[in-house]
């Protein structure tokens, strides 16, 4: 008798220059670590996300009797997936996509991590998207997705781990979606709130969006401005919206501070949603609706010192995670523009960056550090990413917040106790060229902002020309 009947991925892996068989459990069990933990030798590898054993003969009587596994060296060279019958013969594995029902409205598909083309093929199904909690695909129960996967794959390496239902829908409805300005596609942000809204009220927040979307605005300002503007429109429900005066408007914002202690940022933002609406959308004159906008707090940002820098950034031992670091302090890089850099935006023989739209829709170059060059040639190497400079684990874009976990993990592991975030970095580059006497002018080149007084801010932080003041105390006597 089988003591486990897990489903698992094994494959051959070379470890510190000796073979070893991978593996990865095919959906989450708490029961795996303990088993693998009773294998000597054996080890977790966070690169790989998977775990690793010797690649020895009693290792594989281990894994026949734990998981019912015959491990032929031809097997392993096929990078094949096992599992217990029927999804393997005794000899080779037969089936390498397992599809089978998560509920009623989705399918669960289970394809090998190192086969990117049949990745890219589970990519053409309309509505799929990867679980990360899971580690599946889920694809929508429709009669298209079935199709589309029986039409991708032989029969010899599909295998329907279940028996399709005949009353499922023929296709996949595609929720709706708008094209952002680089390009993306998003859902619509859908407010529930807004069906609170009365006829007049729906009309005005539908012409503000279709004056927003005239004026090219980007998708978080069209989202920002909706919301605050339908919560606005709710306040006075029983009033049609050309009607509320700026008394009223004035009474809003008083709401707003006194009862839901808004900042000054969100009260200015509020301004502008209702000043757009009353100014662009009515073409009403200032006077009807004009608010004091609140004095602009100008907190100064957190800079790390260069010993900070160095520490986090050799707390960092994955070599993709180490050359986002890199790149975002070499060239004082925002958390959007390191993530839709492309391979060719690296300029090697010039010593450059290239970031195409940024903030504002500008394109501009920064500058590519010497220590740069050699991590990034040997992350390109290993991992020989296609489109992005930095591709996610399954193909496609690295996510913004994968980026903001790397710099959290890499600064607790660091033991830098100063509060940082991934922008302290771009911060921390300004301020480390300013002290090192690069031009104020240079700086906001490379930086990509609009005006010096952005920049200037960095004047506040650095220490040049006040490191040799002394303080008055520094004078006195007091022994």
């Amino acid at each position: 008798m089988f003591k486990n009947y897990m489903k698992i991925q094994v494959f051959p892996l070379i470890y510190e220059g000796k073979k070893r068989i991978g593996i990865r459990p095919l959906g989450f069990d708490k029961a795996f670590p303990a088993l693998m933990k009773k294998i000597p030798g054996s080890r977790w590898t966070p690169e790989e996300k998977c775990w690793h054993i010797p690649d020895i003969e009693v290792n594989h009587i281990y894994l026949r009797e734990q998981f019912r596994v015959e491990i032929p060296k031809k097997a392993l060279n096929k990078r094949s997936i096992s599992s217990h019958p029927p999804y393997i013969s005794s000899d080779l594995t037969e089936y390498k996509i397992r599809v089978a029902e998560e509920n009623k409205s989705w399918l669960k598909v289970y394809v090998p991590r190192e086969q990117k083309d049949w990745i890219r093929r589970v990519k053409e199904i309309p509505g799929r998207h990867w679980d990360w909690e899971r580690k599946y695909w889920r694809v929508p129960y429709v009669k298209e997705s079935l199709r589309i996967l029986k039409r991708q794959f032989s029969n010899d390496t599909l295998f329907l781990d279940f028996e399709p239902r005949t009353d499922i829908a023929e296709h996949y409805i595609r929720p709706k979606k708008e094209k952002t300005v680089s390009g993306k596609t998003k859902a619509v942000y859908v407010d529930k709130r807004q069906k609170k809204l009365h006829k007049e009220q729906r009309d005005a927040l539908i012409l503000l969006e279709e004056q927003l979307r005239l004026r090219r605005y980007s998708y978080n300002t069209i989202k920002t401005y909706r919301s605050l503007f339908t919560s606005f429109l709710l306040h006075y429900p029983a009033h049609q919206p050309v009607e509320i005066t700026g008394v009223q408007i004035k009474d809003y914002l008083l709401h707003l501070i006194q009862k839901k202690g808004i900042s000054e940022s969100t009260q200015n933002q509020v301004i502008n949603a209702i000043k757009f609406y009353y100014e662009k959308v009515l073409n009403q004159e200032r006077k009807t609706y004009y608010v004091q906008r609140p004095k602009k707090s100008r907190p100064l940002p957190e800079v790390l010192s260069e010993p900070d820098v160095v520490r986090i950034l050799k707390a960092c031992e994955n070599i993709k995670h180490k050359c986002i670091l890199v790149l975002v302090y070499s060239a004082g890089l925002r958390l959007g523009e390191v993530v839709n850099l492309k391979v060719w935006d690296i300029r090697y023989d010039r010593r450059q960056v290239f970031i195409k739209g940024g903030k504002g829709k500008k394109d501009r170059y920064s500058i590519l550090s010497e220590a740069a060059i050699k991590p990034l040639q040997k992350y390109t190497e290993q991992y020989r990413p296609d489109d992005w400079l930095f591709e996610g684990q399954y193909g496609g874009q690295y996510s913004k917040r994968s980026v903001q976990q790397v710099f959290k993990l890499a600064l607790k592991k660091s033991g830098v106790t100063q509060r940082a975030t991934l922008h302290t970095l771009r911060h921390s580059f300004a301020t480390h060229l300013l002290e090192k006497g690069v031009n104020l002018r240079y700086i906001q080149e490379l930086l990509g902002h609009n005006s010096s007084k952005t920049t200037e801010i960095y004047t506040h932080i650095t220490k040049k020309g006040i490191e040799g003041i002394k303080s008055p105390l520094d004078y006195l006597d007091l022994d």
